[in-house]
């Protein structure tokens, strides 16, 4: 999948999301509706408090 960045200038980011985005929710490439909330529920990462425990205690 190529790496596109927008113009944020201006309308740039209004122009893509108004033609660009709808390409590939239309081929079914991308979906048009999540099932979570957040970014982290819609990736299906673990909630998390605090500091990572692979850091605090030195495990791998």
């Amino acid at each position: 999948m190529p790496i596109l960045t927008p113009d944020i200038y201006e309308d740039g980011i209004d122009a893509f999301v108004d033609e660009v985005v709808p390409t590939p929710q239309e081929r079914g490439i991308c979906p048009t509706e999540y099932p979570g909330t957040t970014l982290r529920a819609n990736l299906g990462v673990p909630h998390q408090y605090g500091p990572d425990p692979r850091i605090t205690t030195g495990e791998q």
